[in-house]
Order: structure tokens, then C-alpha cells, then sequence
């Protein structure tokens, strides 16, 4: 299945990745399908991590685009942790880790 189709189809919303938006007055860009939401990134966050916002409750979906979102900086540690998260693993953090 293809990024945003079921949000599209389940929700009429044009969710694309890249596409601004502002979620109850606050601006963004989609950066992530998470699902039934989108992972909104807020130009005015400071951690600049995609936040899981409903596709119908209170956005709007502007026309434009913005290819280069910001991105938050990870340490290396914070980086780990969102590649276990990506994963799928049924694995514990420490055990995706190695750890014992």
C-alpha cells in the first residue's frame, strides 16, 4: 500500500508526504504516515520531532510543499532509539541493543 492511500481513502484528505498543513493554527509539514494519523513536524517545535495528529481534527491542507523539512539533531543515542522504534522488533530496547 502506498504512503498516506488509507488515510486518503478512509478520511478524503489530500495527506501527502511533504505537505504543509496547520493543525489547530499551529504550521507544519507531514513528514510521516503513522497509521491512522499523520506525523506532523511544527515549524515552531523545538525538538522538530513528527507529532501523531488526527487527519481530520482541526487541519488544513495547504497547497504547498516543503521538500526540506527541518530536522531535529540526535544525539547518537536518541537515533538508536528511533531506529528500534522503526523496527518492528518484538525485542526489548536493551535487547535490540545487545544488552544482557
Amino acid at each position: 500500500m502506498e504512503e498516506f492511500e488509507y488515510i486518503r481513502n478512509r478520511y478524503s484528505v489530500p495527506a501527502e508526504m511533504f505537505r504543509e498543513v496547520t493543525v489547530a493554527d499551529r504550521k507544519g509539514v507531514i513528514t510521516e504516515d503513522k497509521g491512522n494519523y499523520i506525523g506532523v513536524v511544527f515549524y515552531d517545535d523545538k525538538k522538530l520531532m513528527p507529532l501523531p495528529c488526527h487527519p481530520t481534527w482541526k487541519v488544513e491542507y495547504l497547497e504547498t510543499f516543503n521538500y526540506k523539512p527541518p530536522k531535529p539533531k540526535n544525539p547518537r543515542s536518541k537515533q538508536r532509539y528511533r531506529d528500534y522504534l522503526h523496527s518492528d522488533s518484538s525485542l526489548t530496547f536493551a535487547e535490540w541493543l545487545g544488552i544482557k
